[in-house]
Order: structure tokens, then sequence, then C-alpha cells
């Protein structure tokens, strides 16, 4: 590995954190750059970097020889230099502006519909937490009485609170037609 080939990976890495954080317009040049790996590996700017082979940009962040990069959320540099390559043509394309024919009204019988959905995924998920305490309560051996006495407590006290919890009720004129007789 030569060190130009290092200096120009770290000069490339230096290059899309300014261009990240400066939320600016860039020339047209820097736009088509930052439409993939490949051709921000055949970018150059004259006395920044010069063009570097794919395999070889690849291989240098692979490796993890660019100084000075923390990124515990990436596996590899080169999966962190992905990203931010994402990140800087994000940051460098306007806004879409949104015409009000691209927003999409939802009406009112489908919001209930959705929050009916969402009130039965949470009493789902409140009656299999709690019959899962339920079942350990009964099936541990190796908890003390007060410890069973207090979940045991909290479990009456849960059952007592919430027992009107049910599946959301009928909707008016609401039919399944998944299956036909």
């Amino acid at each position: 590995m030569k060190n130009t080939s290092l200096a120009n990976v770290c000069a490339r890495h230096a290059w899309l954190l300014r261009a990240v954080k400066s939320n600016g317009k860039m020339a047209p040049e820097c736009l088509a750059a930052l439409t993939s790996a490949r051709h921000f590996c055949n970018f150059e700017i004259s006395g920044k970097f010069a063009k570097i082979s794919l395999n070889t940009f690849k291989e240098v962040a692979k490796r993890g020889l660019i100084p000075g990069i923390y990124a515990p959320a990436y596996a590899t540099q080169w999966e962190y230099l992905l990203n931010l390559l994402s990140e800087a043509r994000d940051h460098a394309q306007p806004p879409t502006k949104r015409s009000s024919e691209t927003i999409v009204e939802i009406s009112a019988d489908e919001k209930i519909k959705q929050a009916n959905l969402h009130a039965h995924l949470c009493s789902l998920a409140f009656v299999n937490l709690f019959n899962s305490i339920e079942s350990i309560l009964k099936s541990q051996d190796d908890l003390s009485s007060i410890a069973k006495a207090r979940i045991q407590r909290q479990i009456d006290i849960s059952r007592e609170k919430f027992k009107h919890i049910s599946s959301p009720s009928a909707l008016q004129n609401f039919r399944l037609d998944l299956v036909k007789d």
C-alpha cells in the first residue's frame, strides 16, 4: 500500500466531512461525484486529491487504515465512508418542494381503523407479557415466598386495572372478504 493512496483516502474523507457539514450549494461536478463510490473515486480536485481506483479506496477503508475514524456503529471504515458519502449526497441536494397534490389525505374511517389496530397490538403485547410473567411465577420454584407474593400482587393489581382490555370493537359495515364460500 502506497502512502499516497492512504493520503488520498484521508483527503477524500476530510472533503466528505466538509461536504456533510457545509449544507451549501455544490458545483455540478461535485454533485455528480457523490452519486456512487465509483464516481467519487474518479473525482479529483487539484491540490487536494487525485483519482484513485475503487479497489484501492475500498482496501484502505476495509483494512481500517484511515487515522482518526472512530465509528463503532459500523463494522468497517468502508461502511462508514459509504454512509458518509450518502449523507453528503443528501445534504448537497436541495430539499424537494412538496406540492399539495402529493400529500395523501387519510380518511376518518382509515384513521379509526389504524387507531383500533394499534390499540389491539398494544393489548396483545400487554396480554402476552402478562401471561409470560404469570407462567414464570407458577413455574419457578427458586423464588422466595416474598418475591412470589410481590409479583402476584402486581399481577392482581394489573388484572384489576386493565380488566376491560379487549380487541377493538367491530366497526360498522366492516367485512372480511379474504375467505369466500
